[in-house]
Order: C-alpha cells, then sequence, then structure tokens
C-alpha cells in the first residue's frame, strides 16, 4: 500500500515557484485604442435612435390610418341609415341605432314615426368630424317637397357589435 501512496504522490506536480514566475500562456491584449471604442459606442447609439424612431413613426402610422378608416366608416353608416330611410326600409336604418336608442324605442315605433315625417329624397355629406364622445357627421337633407334638412348625426363605437352605431340626429 506505501507503493501505490509513493505512485500517487509522484504523479501531483509540484508547487509553482514564487513571485515573478511567468504564466504557461499569454494575457489578452488590452484595448488601447480609444477611437474603435467610440465608433463602437456611435454605431449602436445609431441604431438605437434608428428603432426608437421606426417605433414612433409606426405608431403615427397607426393613429393616421386608424383616424381615416373611422372618418370613413362614419359616412358608410350616416349613408346607410338615410338610404333606408330614403328607401322606406325602415329595418336597415333601424339597426344602424346605437343599443340605447334602440331600447328607448322599438322597431314598429321608430317605423311608425318615421312614416310620419317627410320622406328623405336626397341628401349630401359634409366631411366627418373626431369629437370627444366619437364622431359627429352633418348631412344636407332634401326631404319630400324640397325643404332643406341639415342634420348632424353623432356616431359612437358599438362594443358589441365593433362598429360606429347612430346615437343622436335620427
Amino acid at each position: 500500500m506505501t507503493e501505490l501512496w509513493d505512485e500517487r504522490r509522484a504523479a501531483v506536480p509540484p508547487p509553482p515557484p514564487g513571485p515573478g514566475v511567468q504564466a504557461p500562456f499569454a494575457a489578452p491584449p488590452t484595448e488601447r485604442d480609444r477611437k474603435r471604442l467610440w465608433i463602437r459606442l456611435g454605431i449602436g447609439a445609431a441604431l438605437l435612435v434608428l428603432c426608437c424612431g421606426g417605433g414612433a413613426l409606426g405608431i403615427g402610422a397607426l393613429v393616421v390610418a386608424r383616424t381615416h378608416a373611422l372618418r370613413q366608416e362614419a359616412t358608410n353608416v350616416v349613408r346607410q341609415y338615410l338610404d333606408g330611410l330614403r328607401d322606406e326600409d325602415y329595418h336597415r336604418s333601424y339597426v344602424l341605432l346605437c343599443p340605447d336608442v334602440r331600447a328607448a324605442m322599438t322597431e314598429n315605433a321608430f317605423g311608425s314615426v318615421q312614416s310620419r315625417r317627410p320622406r328623405v329624397v336626397n341628401y349630401s355629406l359634409e366631411e366627418p368630424q373626431l369629437t370627444a364622445s366619437g364622431v359627429s357627421v352633418t348631412a344636407d337633407v332634401t326631404v319630400s317637397g324640397g325643404t332643406p334638412d341639415p342634420r348632424t348625426f353623432g356616431l359612437t363605437e358599438d362594443s358589441d357589435a365593433g362598429e360606429l352605431r347612430i346615437c343622436s340626429g335620427e
């Protein structure tokens, strides 16, 4: 057993020599050229500004597209509503009303009220305006007898349907 112990002791390397000894490998070089460091930092900053600027530009484009789509949808809803009144298709106009208005008046009552009013003959729509509560669309409505009847329709988004509905001006 002492032979085994002697063999293991012989396999262990001796301790390293004292101070001033050279390492068995070369130390990595240090970066002495500060110009390269500043170039890299500048490129990193430029990429950061480019990414943030692209994000801001994308958000701006999204807002503009949403505004345009909202105005277009408001025009289409008011057009369908007035077409329904003109064609005396009161069901088509009634379903475009917001839930609060429909809750206050049945479809039959709506049709009865509209049939007694002067019939819509023609109309022209102005540019929709965005308001704090939704969208408003002004229409110059010509009714039977040639009488102009300017109306401003207030539209809000129906969360259940996910579409704009007429809440005022009907």
